[in-house]
């Protein structure tokens, strides 16, 4: 649910995105998320995911949505915030997919959930979820 009209309940597609200028590229532009640096249209907010930076802070290389006291960019965690990108199976910071997974950790585990009856997993398959992660994690370009 994004937003409530009346008593009904509005999906993303349905909702008024409110407009506001956005704290990254400072367009006026429809507000897609609100992270501590202020309100962030679509287009910044997927690159923003898609390219995570090293904090001024901390130094590690993760998705920064805030600005400290000197104006540097920085991460959720250190800025006190619960807002987090960062994969909960293997740490890389990006865009999330499944259950706060990237996506190479997100086919693994989807895979493993297809491939398996009863948990195990026959021996011949073994390799396959990650086989299908480090495909499905490299960007495809046409051979012609």
């Amino acid at each position: 649910m994004r937003a409530q009209r009346g008593l009904k309940d509005l999906c993303f597609r349905c909702a008024d995105n409110p407009y506001a200028r956005c704290a990254i590229c400072g367009h006026q532009c429809p507000v897609h998320t609100r992270w501590p640096v202020g309100p962030v249209c679509l287009r910044c907010y997927r690159r923003t995911i898609a390219y995570p930076e090293t904090c001024a802070a901390c130094g590690d290389t993760k998705v920064l949505i805030a600005l400290d006291a000197t104006g540097a960019r920085v991460c959720g965690s250190c800025a006190n915030v619960s807002i987090d990108y960062t994969c909960r199976s293997c740490g890389h910071s990006g865009p999330q997919h499944y259950a706060g997974m990237c996506l190479r950790c997100s086919v693994v585990q989807a895979t493993r959930l297809l491939i398996t009856v009863d948990g195990t997993m026959r021996p011949e398959l073994e390799q396959l979820p990650v086989i299908l992660a480090d495909r499905a994690s490299r960007p495809q370009r046409c051979a012609g």
